[in-house]
Protein backbone atom coordinates (compact mmCIF):
# COMPACT_ATOMS: atom_id res chain seq x y z
CA UNK A 1 0.00 0.00 0.00
CA UNK A 2 1.38 3.56 -1.22
CA UNK A 3 -0.03 6.75 0.42
CA UNK A 4 -1.05 9.72 -1.96
CA UNK A 5 0.94 12.75 -0.65
CA UNK A 6 0.32 15.93 -2.62
CA UNK A 7 0.03 13.90 -6.00
CA UNK A 8 3.41 11.94 -5.17
CA UNK A 9 3.28 8.41 -3.45
CA UNK A 10 5.33 7.37 -0.51
CA UNK A 11 6.95 4.08 0.18
CA UNK A 12 4.87 1.14 0.32
CA UNK A 13 3.81 -0.50 3.61
CA UNK A 14 3.19 -3.94 4.12
CA UNK A 15 -0.38 -5.42 5.02
CA UNK A 16 0.40 -8.74 5.77
CA UNK A 17 -0.97 -10.22 2.18
CA UNK A 18 0.20 -14.01 1.26
CA UNK A 19 3.10 -13.03 -1.46
CA UNK A 20 1.33 -14.15 -5.20
CA UNK A 21 -2.10 -15.10 -3.87
CA UNK A 22 -3.99 -11.88 -4.14
CA UNK A 23 -5.53 -11.55 -7.19
CA UNK A 24 -8.24 -8.31 -6.66
CA UNK A 25 -8.75 -5.85 -4.55
CA UNK A 26 -11.63 -3.50 -3.50
CA UNK A 27 -11.59 -0.21 -0.93
CA UNK A 28 -14.90 0.55 0.70
CA UNK A 29 -16.33 1.91 4.27
CA UNK A 30 -17.20 -1.57 5.82
CA UNK A 31 -17.87 -0.76 9.34
CA UNK A 32 -19.61 2.67 8.38
CA UNK A 33 -16.97 4.86 10.28
CA UNK A 34 -16.07 6.96 7.42
CA UNK A 35 -13.20 5.42 6.62
CA UNK A 36 -12.04 3.03 3.57
CA UNK A 37 -11.42 -0.72 4.27
CA UNK A 38 -10.36 -3.20 2.35
CA UNK A 39 -11.36 -6.89 0.57
CA UNK A 40 -8.99 -8.73 -0.76
CA UNK A 41 -9.50 -11.73 -2.87
CA UNK A 42 -7.25 -14.67 -3.21
CA UNK A 43 -6.18 -17.04 -6.01
CA UNK A 44 -5.82 -20.11 -3.90
CA UNK A 45 -7.00 -19.30 -0.43
CA UNK A 46 -10.15 -17.55 0.87
CA UNK A 47 -10.95 -13.91 0.45
CA UNK A 48 -9.79 -11.88 3.58
CA UNK A 49 -11.79 -8.91 4.91
CA UNK A 50 -9.04 -5.97 6.65
CA UNK A 51 -10.35 -3.21 8.64
CA UNK A 52 -8.62 0.58 8.24
CA UNK A 53 -7.42 1.65 11.90
CA UNK A 54 -5.89 5.18 12.05
CA UNK A 55 -4.82 4.55 8.36
CA UNK A 56 -3.18 1.01 8.44
CA UNK A 57 -5.11 -2.05 7.96
CA UNK A 58 -5.88 -4.83 10.62
CA UNK A 59 -7.34 -8.57 9.36
CA UNK A 60 -10.78 -8.52 10.82
CA UNK A 61 -10.33 -12.37 10.54
CA UNK A 62 -12.94 -13.25 8.39
CA UNK A 63 -12.39 -16.37 5.73
CA UNK A 64 -14.99 -15.40 2.88
CA UNK A 65 -14.74 -18.18 0.10
CA UNK A 66 -12.80 -21.48 -0.76
CA UNK A 67 -10.07 -19.51 -2.80
CA UNK A 68 -9.81 -19.54 -6.70
CA UNK A 69 -11.51 -15.24 -6.88
CA UNK A 70 -10.68 -13.72 -9.51
CA UNK A 71 -12.60 -10.39 -9.02
CA UNK A 72 -14.30 -8.65 -6.03
CA UNK A 73 -16.96 -5.46 -6.00
CA UNK A 74 -18.39 -3.85 -3.22
CA UNK A 75 -21.92 -2.47 -3.73
CA UNK A 76 -24.94 -1.87 -1.36
CA UNK A 77 -26.91 -4.72 -3.31
CA UNK A 78 -29.32 -5.40 -0.58
CA UNK A 79 -30.05 -1.39 -0.31
CA UNK A 80 -29.36 -1.43 3.70
CA UNK A 81 -26.64 1.77 3.48
CA UNK A 82 -23.92 -1.15 3.57
CA UNK A 83 -21.00 -2.44 1.36
CA UNK A 84 -22.05 -6.06 0.46
CA UNK A 85 -19.55 -8.05 -1.68
CA UNK A 86 -19.35 -9.59 -4.47
CA UNK A 87 -16.64 -12.45 -5.47
CA UNK A 88 -16.24 -13.99 -8.85
CA UNK A 89 -15.39 -17.33 -9.06
CA UNK A 90 -12.66 -19.28 -11.59
CA UNK A 91 -15.10 -22.44 -11.91
CA UNK A 92 -16.80 -22.47 -8.31
CA UNK A 93 -19.48 -20.04 -9.34
CA UNK A 94 -20.14 -16.57 -8.56
CA UNK A 95 -21.13 -15.75 -5.09
CA UNK A 96 -22.67 -12.08 -3.06
CA UNK A 97 -22.16 -11.59 0.83
CA UNK A 98 -24.21 -9.31 3.14
CA UNK A 99 -22.80 -6.86 5.14
CA UNK A 100 -24.36 -6.54 8.44
CA UNK A 101 -23.69 -2.66 8.87
CA UNK A 102 -20.56 -3.75 10.79
CA UNK A 103 -17.71 -4.93 8.53
CA UNK A 104 -18.97 -8.47 8.47
CA UNK A 105 -20.21 -10.69 6.34
CA UNK A 106 -22.98 -13.29 5.99
CA UNK A 107 -22.66 -15.98 2.63
CA UNK A 108 -26.05 -15.61 0.73
CA UNK A 109 -25.90 -19.14 -0.06
CA UNK A 110 -26.65 -17.92 -3.81
CA UNK A 111 -24.64 -19.87 -6.49
CA UNK A 112 -25.05 -17.56 -9.28
CA UNK A 113 -23.68 -19.72 -12.27
CA UNK A 114 -20.77 -22.27 -12.31
CA UNK A 115 -18.71 -20.71 -15.35
CA UNK A 116 -14.99 -19.67 -15.27
CA UNK A 117 -15.64 -15.88 -14.57
CA UNK A 118 -13.02 -13.57 -15.16
CA UNK A 119 -14.37 -10.15 -14.12
CA UNK A 120 -17.68 -8.72 -13.02
CA UNK A 121 -19.49 -5.58 -13.29
CA UNK A 122 -22.34 -3.81 -11.80
CA UNK A 123 -25.19 -1.72 -12.31
CA UNK A 124 -28.84 -1.26 -13.06
CA UNK A 125 -29.24 -3.19 -15.90
CA UNK A 126 -32.98 -3.00 -16.46
CA UNK A 127 -33.54 0.26 -14.80
CA UNK A 128 -35.64 -1.06 -11.60
CA UNK A 129 -34.24 0.77 -9.27
CA UNK A 130 -31.61 -1.88 -7.97
CA UNK A 131 -28.02 -3.06 -8.97
CA UNK A 132 -27.92 -5.73 -11.34
CA UNK A 133 -24.27 -7.51 -12.56
CA UNK A 134 -23.30 -8.84 -15.44
CA UNK A 135 -20.10 -11.75 -15.60
CA UNK A 136 -17.99 -11.67 -17.81
CA UNK A 137 -16.97 -15.44 -18.86
CA UNK A 138 -13.94 -17.63 -20.11
CA UNK A 139 -15.13 -20.52 -21.13
CA UNK A 140 -18.39 -19.14 -22.43
CA UNK A 141 -21.08 -17.04 -23.07
CA UNK A 142 -21.00 -13.86 -20.62
CA UNK A 143 -24.05 -13.61 -18.35
CA UNK A 144 -26.25 -11.04 -16.54
CA UNK A 145 -27.73 -11.63 -13.92
CA UNK A 146 -30.89 -9.37 -13.06
CA UNK A 147 -32.20 -8.66 -9.04
CA UNK A 148 -35.82 -8.50 -9.56
CA UNK A 149 -38.45 -9.07 -11.67
CA UNK A 150 -38.13 -6.27 -14.48
CA UNK A 151 -35.62 -7.54 -16.51
CA UNK A 152 -36.14 -9.55 -19.67
CA UNK A 153 -33.55 -12.26 -18.19
CA UNK A 154 -35.56 -13.13 -15.47
CA UNK A 155 -32.91 -14.30 -12.67
CA UNK A 156 -33.79 -14.04 -9.28
CA UNK A 157 -32.47 -13.38 -5.64
CA UNK A 158 -33.80 -15.65 -3.17
CA UNK A 159 -32.56 -14.37 -0.01
CA UNK A 160 -32.14 -17.46 2.77
CA UNK A 161 -34.42 -17.64 6.68
CA UNK A 162 -34.62 -20.44 8.93
CA UNK A 163 -37.79 -20.15 10.50
CA UNK A 164 -37.06 -20.14 14.59
CA UNK A 165 -36.04 -23.47 16.28
CA UNK A 166 -38.44 -24.87 17.65
CA UNK A 167 -38.90 -29.07 18.61
CA UNK A 168 -41.25 -29.16 15.57
CA UNK A 169 -39.09 -28.03 12.99
CA UNK A 170 -36.24 -30.80 12.30
CA UNK A 171 -37.67 -34.10 10.55
CA UNK A 172 -39.97 -31.93 8.10
CA UNK A 173 -41.53 -33.87 5.74
CA UNK A 174 -44.03 -31.67 3.69
CA UNK A 175 -44.67 -28.14 3.70
CA UNK A 176 -47.86 -26.89 3.15
CA UNK A 177 -49.01 -23.21 2.50
CA UNK A 178 -52.17 -21.49 3.05
CA UNK A 179 -54.05 -18.73 4.44
CA UNK A 180 -55.39 -20.27 7.87
CA UNK A 181 -56.59 -17.28 9.36
CA UNK A 182 -58.21 -15.25 6.56
CA UNK A 183 -55.90 -12.09 7.15
CA UNK A 184 -54.51 -12.16 3.73
CA UNK A 185 -51.00 -13.62 4.22
CA UNK A 186 -49.48 -16.63 3.69
CA UNK A 187 -49.36 -19.51 6.75
CA UNK A 188 -47.63 -22.66 6.78
CA UNK A 189 -48.08 -26.31 8.22
CA UNK A 190 -45.35 -28.71 9.08
CA UNK A 191 -45.41 -32.21 8.71
CA UNK A 192 -42.71 -34.12 11.00
CA UNK A 193 -41.42 -36.47 13.00
CA UNK A 194 -42.66 -38.06 16.51
CA UNK A 195 -39.94 -35.63 17.97
CA UNK A 196 -42.11 -32.51 17.75
CA UNK A 197 -44.82 -33.53 15.31
CA UNK A 198 -46.83 -31.54 12.81
CA UNK A 199 -46.50 -27.37 13.48
CA UNK A 200 -48.91 -24.72 12.67
CA UNK A 201 -46.95 -21.41 11.89
CA UNK A 202 -48.63 -18.06 11.57
CA UNK A 203 -47.28 -15.32 8.86
CA UNK A 204 -47.46 -11.64 9.05
CA UNK A 205 -47.16 -10.97 5.84
CA UNK A 206 -43.93 -9.61 5.80
CA UNK A 207 -42.09 -13.28 5.33
CA UNK A 208 -41.65 -14.05 9.50
CA UNK A 209 -43.58 -17.07 10.91
CA UNK A 210 -44.68 -17.64 14.27
CA UNK A 211 -45.56 -20.55 16.06
CA UNK A 212 -48.78 -21.01 17.30
CA UNK A 213 -49.90 -24.28 17.63
CA UNK A 214 -48.36 -28.27 17.30
CA UNK A 215 -50.73 -30.83 16.57
CA UNK A 216 -51.14 -32.70 19.74
CA UNK A 217 -49.89 -35.64 20.65
CA UNK A 218 -47.11 -35.53 18.51
CA UNK A 219 -46.79 -38.51 16.35
CA UNK A 220 -45.02 -39.45 13.07
CA UNK A 221 -46.39 -37.79 10.31
CA UNK A 222 -45.69 -37.94 6.60
CA UNK A 223 -47.86 -35.90 5.12
CA UNK A 224 -50.29 -33.18 5.39
CA UNK A 225 -53.46 -31.96 3.08
CA UNK A 226 -55.20 -28.59 3.42
CA UNK A 227 -58.57 -28.01 2.02
CA UNK A 228 -62.39 -26.98 3.30
CA UNK A 229 -63.82 -30.09 4.50
CA UNK A 230 -66.75 -29.19 6.82
CA UNK A 231 -67.79 -26.75 4.54
CA UNK A 232 -67.60 -23.52 6.55
CA UNK A 233 -65.34 -21.65 4.79
CA UNK A 234 -61.57 -21.95 5.95
CA UNK A 235 -59.14 -24.54 5.38
CA UNK A 236 -58.65 -27.72 7.49
CA UNK A 237 -56.13 -30.54 7.70
CA UNK A 238 -55.76 -33.73 7.08
CA UNK A 239 -52.33 -35.33 8.68
CA UNK A 240 -51.31 -39.21 7.32
CA UNK A 241 -49.47 -41.08 9.99
CA UNK A 242 -46.37 -42.86 9.69
CA UNK A 243 -47.60 -46.47 11.03
CA UNK A 244 -44.35 -48.19 11.10
CA UNK A 245 -42.88 -45.84 13.43
CA UNK A 246 -44.64 -45.81 16.41
CA UNK A 247 -46.46 -43.90 18.69
CA UNK A 248 -48.99 -43.75 15.28
CA UNK A 249 -52.71 -44.65 15.74
CA UNK A 250 -54.63 -46.27 12.23
CA UNK A 251 -56.43 -43.23 11.57
CA UNK A 252 -54.78 -40.52 9.49
CA UNK A 253 -56.17 -37.48 11.87
CA UNK A 254 -58.36 -34.67 10.59
CA UNK A 255 -57.99 -31.61 12.13
CA UNK A 256 -61.16 -28.89 11.85
CA UNK A 257 -60.19 -24.89 11.88
CA UNK A 258 -61.85 -22.96 14.58
CA UNK A 259 -61.96 -20.13 12.17
CA UNK A 260 -58.72 -18.14 14.04
CA UNK A 261 -56.39 -20.69 12.44
CA UNK A 262 -56.04 -23.20 15.07
CA UNK A 263 -57.07 -26.60 14.65
CA UNK A 264 -59.20 -29.02 17.10
CA UNK A 265 -59.24 -32.86 16.28
CA UNK A 266 -62.54 -34.14 14.73
CA UNK A 267 -63.62 -37.33 16.53
CA UNK A 268 -66.42 -37.53 13.54
CA UNK A 269 -64.06 -37.16 10.26
CA UNK A 270 -61.20 -39.75 10.03
CA UNK A 271 -59.38 -42.46 7.68
CA UNK A 272 -59.24 -45.78 9.15
CA UNK A 273 -55.70 -47.32 7.11
CA UNK A 274 -53.36 -49.47 8.38
CA UNK A 275 -50.34 -48.05 5.50
CA UNK A 276 -48.07 -45.57 5.76
CA UNK A 277 -49.16 -42.86 3.02
CA UNK A 278 -46.03 -41.04 1.95
CA UNK A 279 -48.53 -38.53 -0.20
CA UNK A 280 -52.29 -37.45 0.70
CA UNK A 281 -54.26 -34.61 -1.27
CA UNK A 282 -57.90 -33.09 -0.81
CA UNK A 283 -59.61 -32.68 -4.43
CA UNK A 284 -62.83 -32.93 -6.04
CA UNK A 285 -62.49 -36.13 -7.58
CA UNK A 286 -65.85 -37.22 -8.79
CA UNK A 287 -66.95 -33.20 -9.99
CA UNK A 288 -69.53 -32.82 -7.11
CA UNK A 289 -68.29 -30.37 -5.46
CA UNK A 290 -66.69 -31.57 -2.32
CA UNK A 291 -63.63 -32.52 -2.00
CA UNK A 292 -62.66 -36.40 -1.56
CA UNK A 293 -59.51 -37.75 -0.52
CA UNK A 294 -56.50 -40.13 -2.09
CA UNK A 295 -53.72 -41.33 -0.39
CA UNK A 296 -50.86 -43.50 -1.30
CA UNK A 297 -49.57 -46.75 -0.08
CA UNK A 298 -46.06 -46.82 0.84
CA UNK A 299 -46.07 -50.37 2.15
CA UNK A 300 -46.98 -51.75 -1.49
CA UNK A 301 -50.03 -53.62 -0.57
CA UNK A 302 -52.75 -51.59 -1.48
CA UNK A 303 -51.53 -48.46 -4.14
CA UNK A 304 -53.67 -45.42 -3.83
CA UNK A 305 -56.61 -45.43 -1.87
CA UNK A 306 -59.66 -43.08 -2.90
CA UNK A 307 -62.54 -41.55 -0.70
CA UNK A 308 -65.42 -40.44 -2.10
CA UNK A 309 -67.58 -37.41 -0.08
CA UNK A 310 -71.27 -37.10 -0.51
CA UNK A 311 -72.53 -34.45 1.59
CA UNK A 312 -69.64 -34.37 3.85
CA UNK A 313 -69.80 -38.02 4.39
CA UNK A 314 -66.74 -39.94 3.31
CA UNK A 315 -66.73 -43.27 2.06
CA UNK A 316 -63.71 -45.88 0.92
CA UNK A 317 -64.53 -46.29 -3.25
CA UNK A 318 -62.85 -49.30 -2.51
CA UNK A 319 -59.78 -48.79 -5.50
CA UNK A 320 -56.77 -49.99 -5.18
CA UNK A 321 -54.97 -47.49 -7.82
CA UNK A 322 -51.38 -48.17 -8.77
CA UNK A 323 -48.58 -50.43 -8.47
CA UNK A 324 -48.02 -50.12 -4.99
CA UNK A 325 -45.11 -48.76 -3.01
CA UNK A 326 -46.54 -45.48 -4.59
CA UNK A 327 -43.85 -43.05 -3.39
CA UNK A 328 -45.30 -39.78 -5.10
CA UNK A 329 -48.50 -38.55 -6.72
CA UNK A 330 -49.22 -35.48 -8.90
CA UNK A 331 -52.87 -34.64 -9.29
CA UNK A 332 -54.45 -33.00 -12.32
CA UNK A 333 -56.53 -32.80 -16.01
CA UNK A 334 -53.95 -34.64 -18.16
CA UNK A 335 -56.28 -36.05 -20.95
CA UNK A 336 -58.73 -32.77 -20.93
CA UNK A 337 -61.77 -34.39 -19.91
CA UNK A 338 -62.52 -31.66 -17.22
CA UNK A 339 -61.60 -34.55 -14.48
CA UNK A 340 -58.88 -35.02 -12.13
CA UNK A 341 -56.13 -37.86 -13.13
CA UNK A 342 -53.18 -38.93 -11.19
CA UNK A 343 -49.66 -39.13 -12.16
CA UNK A 344 -48.01 -41.20 -9.65
CA UNK A 345 -44.02 -42.40 -9.14
CA UNK A 346 -43.22 -45.99 -7.43
CA UNK A 347 -40.52 -48.13 -6.18
CA UNK A 348 -39.28 -51.04 -8.54
CA UNK A 349 -36.06 -52.65 -8.24
CA UNK A 350 -36.86 -54.63 -10.78
CA UNK A 351 -38.49 -53.60 -13.88
CA UNK A 352 -37.78 -49.74 -15.38
CA UNK A 353 -40.81 -48.42 -15.80
CA UNK A 354 -41.76 -46.50 -12.08
CA UNK A 355 -44.47 -43.84 -13.27
CA UNK A 356 -47.81 -44.57 -14.31
CA UNK A 357 -50.55 -42.29 -15.60
CA UNK A 358 -54.08 -43.10 -13.94
CA UNK A 359 -57.54 -41.60 -16.01
CA UNK A 360 -60.46 -40.18 -14.39
CA UNK A 361 -63.31 -41.52 -16.14
CA UNK A 362 -64.47 -45.41 -16.94
CA UNK A 363 -67.46 -46.04 -19.38
CA UNK A 364 -70.31 -47.31 -17.19
CA UNK A 365 -68.50 -45.75 -13.72
CA UNK A 366 -69.23 -42.42 -12.13
CA UNK A 367 -66.26 -39.77 -12.23
CA UNK A 368 -63.70 -40.76 -9.57
CA UNK A 369 -63.17 -43.66 -10.85
CA UNK A 370 -60.04 -44.48 -12.44
CA UNK A 371 -57.90 -46.89 -15.26
CA UNK A 372 -54.60 -47.48 -15.79
CA UNK A 373 -53.11 -44.98 -18.95
CA UNK A 374 -49.23 -44.34 -20.34
CA UNK A 375 -46.13 -46.46 -17.87
CA UNK A 376 -43.16 -43.99 -17.64
CA UNK A 377 -39.81 -43.91 -17.01
CA UNK A 378 -39.26 -41.54 -14.75
CA UNK A 379 -36.16 -42.37 -12.65
CA UNK A 380 -32.77 -43.84 -13.87
CA UNK A 381 -32.31 -45.79 -10.80
CA UNK A 382 -34.94 -46.79 -7.99
CA UNK A 383 -37.41 -44.27 -7.54
CA UNK A 384 -38.65 -40.82 -8.20
CA UNK A 385 -39.85 -38.48 -4.91
CA UNK A 386 -41.03 -36.04 -6.66
CA UNK A 387 -43.61 -35.01 -9.45
CA UNK A 388 -45.20 -31.74 -10.26
CA UNK A 389 -47.74 -31.30 -12.75
CA UNK A 390 -47.88 -27.52 -15.09
CA UNK A 391 -47.83 -26.41 -18.61
CA UNK A 392 -43.66 -26.20 -19.24
CA UNK A 393 -44.00 -25.11 -22.85
CA UNK A 394 -47.46 -22.67 -23.18
CA UNK A 395 -49.54 -25.14 -25.11
CA UNK A 396 -52.67 -24.98 -22.78
CA UNK A 397 -52.01 -28.83 -21.56
CA UNK A 398 -50.52 -30.01 -18.47
CA UNK A 399 -46.70 -31.23 -18.57
CA UNK A 400 -44.90 -33.37 -15.59
CA UNK A 401 -42.02 -32.80 -13.92
CA UNK A 402 -39.86 -35.71 -11.99
CA UNK A 403 -36.89 -35.52 -9.33
CA UNK A 404 -34.31 -38.69 -9.96
CA UNK A 405 -33.67 -39.47 -5.43
CA UNK A 406 -30.42 -41.20 -7.14
CA UNK A 407 -28.76 -38.84 -9.00
CA UNK A 408 -30.03 -39.05 -12.42
CA UNK A 409 -31.12 -35.24 -12.29
CA UNK A 410 -34.64 -33.81 -12.51
CA UNK A 411 -36.65 -34.24 -15.77
CA UNK A 412 -39.47 -32.51 -17.79
CA UNK A 413 -42.18 -34.34 -19.68
CA UNK A 414 -44.66 -33.07 -22.19
CA UNK A 415 -47.83 -33.75 -23.18
CA UNK A 416 -49.05 -34.57 -26.68
CA UNK A 417 -51.67 -32.39 -27.44
CA UNK A 418 -53.42 -33.16 -24.09
CA UNK A 419 -54.38 -36.77 -24.46
CA UNK A 420 -52.76 -37.34 -21.65
CA UNK A 421 -49.78 -39.12 -23.43
CA UNK A 422 -46.37 -38.22 -22.17
CA UNK A 423 -43.19 -38.03 -24.17
CA UNK A 424 -39.49 -37.31 -22.10
CA UNK A 425 -37.96 -33.87 -23.31
CA UNK A 426 -34.15 -34.04 -24.36
CA UNK A 427 -33.28 -32.42 -21.21
CA UNK A 428 -31.79 -33.52 -17.57
CA UNK A 429 -31.92 -30.32 -15.47
CA UNK A 430 -29.06 -30.66 -12.46
CA UNK A 431 -26.57 -28.35 -11.21
CA UNK A 432 -22.91 -29.41 -11.71
CA UNK A 433 -23.02 -29.56 -7.91
CA UNK A 434 -25.89 -31.93 -7.22
CA UNK A 435 -28.10 -34.46 -9.16
CA UNK A 436 -30.00 -36.19 -6.61
CA UNK A 437 -33.06 -34.49 -6.10
CA UNK A 438 -36.39 -35.16 -3.90
CA UNK A 439 -39.16 -32.28 -4.18
CA UNK A 440 -40.36 -30.31 -6.79
CA UNK A 441 -42.31 -27.16 -7.43
CA UNK A 442 -43.44 -25.12 -10.70
CA UNK A 443 -43.33 -21.37 -10.65
CA UNK A 444 -42.90 -17.96 -12.28
CA UNK A 445 -39.96 -17.21 -10.03
CA UNK A 446 -39.15 -14.27 -12.83
CA UNK A 447 -42.23 -12.57 -13.75
CA UNK A 448 -42.39 -13.79 -17.24
CA UNK A 449 -45.31 -15.71 -17.85
CA UNK A 450 -43.31 -19.32 -17.93
CA UNK A 451 -43.56 -21.83 -15.48
CA UNK A 452 -40.14 -22.16 -13.51
CA UNK A 453 -38.73 -25.26 -11.86
CA UNK A 454 -37.37 -25.61 -8.26
CA UNK A 455 -35.57 -28.82 -6.57
CA UNK A 456 -34.77 -29.90 -3.61
CA UNK A 457 -31.53 -31.73 -2.58
CA UNK A 458 -31.28 -34.65 -1.10
CA UNK A 459 -27.64 -32.91 0.46
CA UNK A 460 -27.49 -29.34 1.20
CA UNK A 461 -27.92 -27.71 -2.09
CA UNK A 462 -31.62 -26.92 -3.93
CA UNK A 463 -31.17 -25.42 -7.17
CA UNK A 464 -34.08 -23.72 -9.70
CA UNK A 465 -33.98 -23.47 -13.35
CA UNK A 466 -35.32 -20.83 -15.36
CA UNK A 467 -37.94 -21.67 -18.24
CA UNK A 468 -37.09 -20.23 -21.33
CA UNK A 469 -40.77 -20.18 -22.65
CA UNK A 470 -41.24 -22.86 -24.78
CA UNK A 471 -39.89 -25.96 -21.77
CA UNK A 472 -36.18 -25.49 -21.98
CA UNK A 473 -34.50 -24.61 -19.33
CA UNK A 474 -31.41 -22.92 -17.97
CA UNK A 475 -29.82 -23.40 -14.37
CA UNK A 476 -31.35 -20.39 -12.31
CA UNK A 477 -29.71 -20.00 -8.70
CA UNK A 478 -28.58 -22.67 -6.44
CA UNK A 479 -28.73 -22.28 -3.01
CA UNK A 480 -26.88 -23.81 0.29
CA UNK A 481 -29.30 -24.56 2.61
CA UNK A 482 -28.29 -25.15 6.46
CA UNK A 483 -29.96 -28.15 7.01
CA UNK A 484 -30.07 -31.04 4.42
CA UNK A 485 -32.54 -33.48 3.20
CA UNK A 486 -35.35 -32.10 1.19
CA UNK A 487 -38.57 -33.81 1.57
CA UNK A 488 -41.20 -30.48 0.64
CA UNK A 489 -41.03 -27.79 -1.15
CA UNK A 490 -43.80 -25.37 -2.02
CA UNK A 491 -44.11 -21.71 -3.64
CA UNK A 492 -46.31 -18.50 -2.58
CA UNK A 493 -45.56 -15.12 -1.83
CA UNK A 494 -45.05 -15.16 1.71
CA UNK A 495 -43.92 -11.30 2.39
CA UNK A 496 -46.83 -10.17 -0.07
CA UNK A 497 -44.07 -7.91 -2.31
CA UNK A 498 -45.89 -9.58 -5.64
CA UNK A 499 -43.18 -12.26 -6.54
CA UNK A 500 -43.10 -15.87 -5.51
CA UNK A 501 -41.10 -16.89 -2.91
CA UNK A 502 -39.47 -20.59 -1.95
CA UNK A 503 -40.47 -22.72 1.13
CA UNK A 504 -38.42 -25.90 1.32
CA UNK A 505 -39.36 -28.50 4.35
CA UNK A 506 -35.68 -30.20 5.64
CA UNK A 507 -35.71 -33.50 7.30
CA UNK A 508 -32.26 -32.40 8.69
CA UNK A 509 -32.66 -29.30 9.67
CA UNK A 510 -35.48 -26.26 9.92
CA UNK A 511 -37.44 -25.39 7.30
CA UNK A 512 -36.43 -22.54 5.11
CA UNK A 513 -37.67 -19.51 3.21
CA UNK A 514 -35.88 -17.95 0.80
CA UNK A 515 -37.92 -14.78 -0.19
CA UNK A 516 -37.27 -13.34 -4.05
CA UNK A 517 -35.94 -9.94 -4.12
Amino acid sequence: MRLNEDGSFGEPTSIGLERGATSSVALGDLDLDGDPDLVTGDGRDADRVWINVGGSFADSGQRLGRGATSDVLLADIDQDGALDLVTAGRGGGNRFWLNDRAGTFVDSRQLLGTAVTAALALGDVDGDGDLDFVAGNEDGANQVWLQSLAGAWGSTTLVPSQLPATPSSSENREIATVDLDRDGDVDLVLAGGASGGSSVWRGDGSGLFTLVQGLSPAVNSNAIAVGDMDGDGDADLVESLNKNNPPAPLDDRVWLNDGTGLFVLSTELKFTNSHSPLDVALVDLDANGELDYVYTDATGSRGMAVWLSHEGEFTDSGQSLGSGNTKALAIGDVDSNGLVDFVESFENLIFARRGRILLNGIAGKPAGFFSDGQSLELSQSAQALGLALGDLDDDGDLDLVSTDKDGGGSHAWFNQDGTGNFEEGQQRLADPQETAFQTVALADLDGDGALDVVTGGSGSRHASFRNEGDGTFALGIAVDSSGSDARGCAAADVDRDGDVDILMALFSGAAEVWFNR
